[in-house]
């Protein structure tokens, strides 16, 4: 009878630790997704700028070049969305709420001019 009581003690055990993984592996809840404008226009564009928003916290970072627009997935608790969209401003790309420097806009390369050319 003890050993079918540390079975199901067992089992439970189990059961609670593959839901305690399984509930870090999807965020746990903590992540929250996001969406802003960013200015850009080719796909070295892109890369900078999802590169420029993968930060700590932050798990996921896609700007689709037809609607200018960021979809991230961030953890709030480590990293607030105006804190991506300085970052993505710092790598020289507008958002919709901080507009990059001169100075970083004018560290993109010539073909990444967003004020100057049409996308390509």
């Amino acid at each position: 009878m003890k050993s079918i009581y540390q079975f199901l003690f067992g089992c439970a055990i189990f059961a609670f630790s593959l839901s305690a993984c399984s509930a870090t592996k999807s965020g746990g809840g903590k992540f929250q997704q996001a969406r802003f404008a960013v200015k850009g226009i080719c796909k070295m564009c892109e890369e900078r700028i999802e590169e420029a928003a993968l930060v700590r916290g932050v798990q996921t970072a896609e700007w689709n070049i037809n609607t200018d627009t960021l979809t991230i997935r961030y953890n709030p608790a480590i990293i607030t969305e105006m804190e991506i969209q300085q970052k993505v401003a710092d790598a020289g790309h507008d958002t919709q709420d901080i507009k990059a420097s001169s100075e970083k806009y004018e560290e993109l390369p010539l073909c990444c001019r967003y004020h100057e050319l049409e996308k390509h």
